[in-house]
């Protein structure tokens, strides 16, 4: 234990061997003056703290707000692409309808029949299964290719007014899919900028609970603070009135007296000093459960984000 001497001469408190002014009030000062210089560093570490959370606070939302309004973006492309698809899809079958008409009095050839088959597969393909954007390309000039094909093999003599119809069909097609390419590539820089804001939004996220859960301990330890300081002014007072008492008393009398006196004033500390690392401990703990709870959730939302892109694959494409 620091012995009485050595705590005295903290508060500027000289050891006589006759007549020791040591008095419990100076002890009782040396404790209220840590517990205010704590509770003023507490109030200055939340001011502190209060601003960052209010700045991060800011960021957090600028970068969500970013975030949805990509997101929107990217759901309006997927609905110009889906429309440009399900056209594709009529205006094929237009197309085959008339090749048949044109061609309604003749056998039906067998190259037409193994085009035709072929486009079907390839937009059966399109429409079914989840593929990337560089397949997609591929596909698509296959079917720009086919169809080119299919015009060729149409008989010489066919009507005009058909012909030009073919003809229209097939080049719009072709500026669908074009398009449709071109769309791929919006979509993927907006979902990579996405993807970038959304990172930020949850590294914010993670360090406004950091700093919220470090000012809600700070209060707590404001609090105590200022219940030590209640409760040591209180025995301030009360010690001007034993220091009287104890000029009265031999000097070793009252010299054990105040080791008496310090050992509780050491019991008090100690107590508040493993409240603090209590405090301190639960928060730790607080913080722990809700990183196991966030990576439980952010786990569940990216295999739901990867059904969601192996459904939209099949059912989009």
């Amino acid at each position: 234990m620091q012995g009485i001497e050595e705590l005295a001469s903290q508060v500027d408190r000289k050891i006589f061997v006759d007549g020791s002014e040591i008095t419990r009030k100076s002890l009782v000062s040396f404790i209220l003056e840590k517990h205010r210089r704590k509770l003023k560093e507490s109030a200055e570490e939340r001011k502190r703290l209060a601003g960052e959370v209010e700045r991060i606070r800011g960021e957090v939302e600028e970068e969500k707000k970013r975030r949805d309004e990509l997101n929107r973006k990217v759901q309006e492309l997927k609905r110009e692409r889906q429309r440009l698809k399900e056209e594709n899809r009529q205006l094929r079958g237009e197309f085959f309808r008339l090749i048949e008409a044109e061609r309604k009095n003749e056998p039906p050839r067998k190259e037409v029949k193994l085009y035709r088959k072929y486009i079907e597969d390839l937009e059966w393909k399109l429409q079914t299964e989840a593929i990337t954007l560089e397949t997609e390309k591929r596909i698509l000039k296959e079917m720009r290719e086919a169809y080119a094909k299919l015009k060729e093999l149409t008989h010489p003599e066919k009507i005009e007014e058909i012909n030009q119809r073919i003809a229209e069909i097939t080049k719009r097609i072709g500026e669908n899919m074009a398009r449709i390419e071109e769309l791929h590539t919006e979509m993927a820089g907006y979902v990579e900028e996405s993807n970038v804001h959304h990172q930020r939004y949850v590294e914010g996220v993670k360090r406004l609970r950091e700093l919220e859960s470090r000012m809600k301990w700070l209060e707590h330890v404001s609090k105590r603070e200022e219940e030590a300081i209640q409760f040591w002014s209180e025995m301030g007072e009360r010690m001007s009135e034993e220091d009287r008492k104890d000029s009265e008393r031999p000097f070793e009398e009252v010299l054990s007296i105040l080791e008496k006196f310090y050992a509780t004033i050491e019991e008090k500390r100690s107590a508040e000093e493993e409240e603090e690392m209590e405090l301190k401990k639960k928060a730790a703990e607080g913080e722990g459960r809700r990183k196991e709870v966030k990576g439980e959730e952010m786990g569940g939302e990216k295999r739901r984000d990867e059904k969601e892109k192996e459904g939209e694959g099949g059912g989009e494409e």
